[in-house]
């Protein structure tokens, strides 16, 4: 893959705060 396990988790977590976050806001 070319996408490292780190990265991937590093934009999985950003894509869950913001998910998060939005959920908090709306």
């Amino acid at each position: 893959m070319l996408l490292r396990i780190g990265e991937l988790a590093e934009r999985a977590g950003l894509t869950v705060r913001t998910l998060h976050h939005y959920d908090h806001i709306g």
